[in-house]
């Protein structure tokens, strides 16, 4: 019998190396969204992390979900399909933040405000109302 278990995510060389730059700062992002039945699902590049303060930071990466316009169907782990997103680094100044999917159509994902921590790795759940 299968075993219902998360998936590992993968990360690419390539994101592995922006990641390790000083210079280049980012915020990753690994989510999880809620669906009983398969799904299939995509996320928009005009998706984006929203400081406390307003500030906008961008999507730089997507892993285990493609980027609009192709869909992926999706397996699903004890009730959930989950992906990984890397966006822009926060603001020294920012102390919380959440997603929003700025789209010209309905059930765009969002997150509840998220605390920011030390390490700009986050375990979120988005919704898609």
């Amino acid at each position: 019998m299968k075993k219902n278990t998360k998936r590992k995510t993968i990360i690419t060389p390539e994101v592995i190396a922006r990641i390790n730059k000083d210079e280049d700062r980012v915020t990753i992002v690994h989510c999880r969204y809620y669906t009983a039945i398969p799904v299939m699902a995509r996320v928009w590049p005009t998706t984006y992390l929203i400081e406390n303060s307003g500030r906008i930071r961008e999507l730089l990466h997507a892993i285990n979900i493609r980027v609009s316009p192709k869909y992926q169907i999706y397996e699903i782990y004890a009730g959930y399909i989950y992906f990984t997103l890397i966006f822009e680094g926060l603001s020294d100044d920012c102390t919380s933040f959440h997603i929003e999917e700025i789209i010209p159509e309905t059930n765009g994902f969002i997150s509840d405000e998220t605390p920011r921590n030390k390490q700009d790795v986050y375990q979120i759940e988005v919704l898609a109302p």
